[in-house]
């Protein structure tokens, strides 16, 4: 059994890389078991379909993505600093899994039925949920102004989403840039000083 689940995870990761590059439509399953090393017969047997596939990419993602936060959040950093991290590992995410990215911000599904982008959406909305949980937290603390925390999460995952898609189309090479950028955007709006 640890064997499947070795295959499992090398599948998930190689399925991630393949969308990231590809998206969605230019992905095939025959290109992800030949870059996991498994056979289709493997791949097939763990996701039936692709769009399987797909959804278990984006929730563990960002349940990884999650955990990154956590970790972040429990190393003792200064708000400020914890704010300018936190806005760069979710640019670095959305920067590196550009294709992935537009799917779980996209409103349609890409190619499949209704119950995808419904799932996609709620996948979406739970995250967005955790993000304004740490914001209630700064509130709490008094480091971010009393906001409604739920469309400051939401705004503030959209604006690096789209800032990130911003840096792509125009060629940006300094990541550096872009954090600032966001940080003392995001910073001002929240806290009424710059975080960066």
């Amino acid at each position: 059994m640890p064997r499947m689940n070795q295959s499992r995870g090398r599948i998930v990761d190689a399925a991630a890389a393949e969308f990231a590059g590809k998206g969605y439509r230019g992905a095939s399953m025959e290109a992800i078991a030949e870059r996991a090393g498994v056979a289709k017969g493997t791949l097939y047997y763990n996701f039936p379909a692709k769009a399987d596939l797909l959804l278990t990419v984006v929730r563990e993602g960002l349940a990884g993505m999650r955990s990154v936060c956590e970790r972040e959040i429990e190393s003792g950093k200064q708000e400020d600093q914890l704010l300018i991290s936190l806005i760069r590992l979710h640019a670095d995410l959305f920067l590196d899994y550009r294709e992935i990215a537009e799917i779980v911000f996209s409103e349609v599904s890409p190619g499949t039925d209704s119950s995808f982008a419904e799932t996609v959406s709620s996948i979406r909305s739970e995250y967005i949920s955790f993000i304004s949980t740490i914001l209630d937290e700064g509130v709490r603390t008094g480091y971010i102004r009393g906001i409604d925390t739920g469309y400051a999460a939401e705004g503030i995952l959209w604006l690096i989403y789209a800032a990130c898609g911003r840096f792509i189309r125009t060629g940006g090479t300094v990541r550096g840039e872009l954090y600032r950028f966001l940080g003392t955007l995001i910073g001002t709006g929240i806290s009424g000083g710059g975080a960066a």
